[in-house]
């Protein structure tokens, strides 16, 4: 196909999407002449980072270790990326139109997770629509929120492989849970856990969201269902094991648990509010893509200001902080909930089997695999791939 210069502005992006992928067949009405890349030096954030990051790294020992722990080699590897991720002169892909010619330089992307706001979103859209396309089954879901008290936040904070493990242990209080109500010790529910460390405020809250199927499946394929939970047996269950795993890890005495129990308000809970009926597929998505969000928005959170402070704004509230040293604090808030190269934010914690064309074991980087008995339920605790 012939296309001439005055309609390569109209025609030439329908060229550069992958032939298989549905494509924009109606003609631009407002077709720009020159492509413009986005400019992340603009945003608030960016020059935070690059105004005061090696202030933040020269005076962390001293002002910051006892509040978040050790300095962690990841934080400036990622904030160094960051603030190249979309620069032309770090580096750019040369995209061109087979048919009509036309070019354009793409920057590269830093792809750091919870640092770089537009990397982080890309993983997060492309998680939720795997998770609903590809691992969830067509059946109704509930979202299961457990979160534990103040006291023993802290913990996570410099020991954060407590992280995975709470999440084993709200796996096996569900698991359990699920089995009494069926009456049924073999039967198996599929669940989700997303690992979220941060308030509203960027504030340390370690808590769990859950994806949990309502109800488990047999060995046979046979999905049983449980409208819903028994809060008043889950979350008794969900502090005893908490309390058992930090005894286990001698991050608590005996007192201290003793101590916490006797408290009119334990600190636990255990919500199950959000419910998504079968084939919600939409539903899906957009839960995934809470659970998985960045700790901070650009579009509420940070605004450096001529004074020195910054803004913050948080739904229908405008607050205002004009401290200048807040900036360097600021930037202590937001490295704190960035994980490690490894860790995942996501794991499928348990998957199960009962057609040929489903998959079991999922994970957010696309990859999966078929037990090697069909039908066979299959209990696993990690995703495979580290995403």
């Amino acid at each position: 196909m012939t296309v001439s210069v005055h309609e390569v502005k109209y025609y030439c992006v329908h060229y550069l999407r992958p032939p298989l992928l549905p494509v924009m067949t109606a003609a631009c009405l407002h077709p720009l002449l020159l492509y413009r890349p986005r400019d992340p030096q603009a945003s608030e954030l960016w020059r935070l980072m690059d105004r005061h990051f090696e202030t933040f790294q020269r005076v962390y020992d001293e002002r910051f270790q006892v509040k978040y722990g050790y300095w962690r080699p990841i934080v400036e590897r990622s904030v160094t990326a960051y603030l190249r991720c979309g620069d032309l002169d770090e580096g750019f892909a040369r995209v061109r139109c087979g048919d009509c010619g036309h070019e354009m330089f793409v920057a590269f992307s830093c792809k750091q997770r919870c640092t770089c706001p537009s990397c982080h979103q890309k993983r997060m859209l492309l998680t939720a629509i795997h998770v609903a396309e590809e691992v969830c089954s067509p059946v109704a879901h509930r979202q299961v929120v457990l979160t534990i008290p103040k006291r023993l936040r802290v913990h996570t904070r410099f020991d954060r492989t407590l992280l995975g493990k709470l999440c084993a242990a709200a796996w096996g209080c569900i698991l359990a849970e699920v089995r009494r109500l069926l009456g049924r010790d073999e039967v198996v529910p599929g669940m989700i856990a997303a690992i979220q460390t941060h308030g509203e405020l960027l504030h340390w809250h370690p808590h769990i969201h859950a994806l949990v199927t309502c109800g488990a499946f047999t060995a046979e394929g046979e999905f049983l269902d449980v409208p819903e939970l028994d809060l008043g047996r889950l979350e008794p269950d969900w502090q005893e094991a908490v309390f058992a795993l930090y005894l286990a890890e001698e991050k608590v005495t005996p007192e201290v648990v003793e101590n916490m129990c006797s408290w009119p308000h334990s600190g636990f809970s255990v919500d199950q509010s959000v419910y998504l009926p079968a084939g919600d597929r939409a539903g899906i998505e957009r839960l995934v893509g809470y659970i998985t969000r960045c700790p901070f928005s650009l579009s509420r959170l940070v605004k450096v200001t001529e004074a020195g402070g910054y803004e913050r704004h948080l739904f229908q509230r405008h607050l205002v902080d004009e401290i200048p040293a807040k900036e360097v604090r600021m930037r202590g808030e937001v490295r704190h909930h960035l994980p490690e190269r490894r860790p995942r934010l996501l794991e499928v914690l348990e998957r199960t089997i009962d057609q040929p064309n489903l998959r079991i074991r999922d994970d957010s980087c696309g990859n999966s695999r078929r037990p090697k008995d069909e039908g066979h339920i299959k209990e696993e605790r990690t995703c495979p791939v580290k995403c």
